[in-house]
């Protein structure tokens, strides 16, 4: 499945406060669930890690369990509705190989994937049905573009 988002077009744009997450994904949660890859896109600090911890929450699984997977590329989430899958592309080497060896157990997943820094690869924007782009306005908001 290949998806291609038109980049000047968000289906949505809103400010969120950091602790209004929770209602942001009480409205875009269901549409997250059905594109099931979701391309968390933005600059470093800009809150793609503090948003994937809310969907854990969101999903009844353990916050604190929930870090940037920078160096490990991968981490997996156990929640009360469905795994999580939460990669960063921040460090991942520009070899197909690799790529096809951080995808391949996800082929077979009912689970959520979060991936940060989809924007790197073309390939992982293809396989993503959802983008959520996030701009930093100030230390409490972040203004985020929702494609679908």
């Amino acid at each position: 499945m290949t998806h291609s988002f038109v980049w000047e077009k968000p289906t949505v744009v809103c400010d969120v406060r950091e602790s209004e997450w929770g209602a942001f994904l009480t409205e875009w949660l269901p549409a997250m669930k059905k594109a099931q890859y979701i391309a968390l896109i933005g600059d470093m600090g800009c809150g793609k890690t503090t948003f994937a911890r809310s969907v854990v929450e969101a999903l009844g699984g353990d916050i604190s369990l929930v870090g940037s997977p920078t160096f490990s590329l991968k981490n997996k989430y156990v929640t009360a509705d469905m795994d999580v899958h939460h990669l960063d592309l921040y460090r991942m080497p520009d070899t197909p190989e690799e790529h096809g060896q951080l995808f391949s157990d996800l082929e077979e997943t009912d689970g959520l994937v979060l991936i940060e820094w989809a924007d790197r690869f073309s390939s992982v924007l293809a396989l993503s049905g959802m983008a959520i782009r996030f701009y930093f306005i100030d230390l409490s908001v972040r203004r985020v573009h929702v494609y679908i």
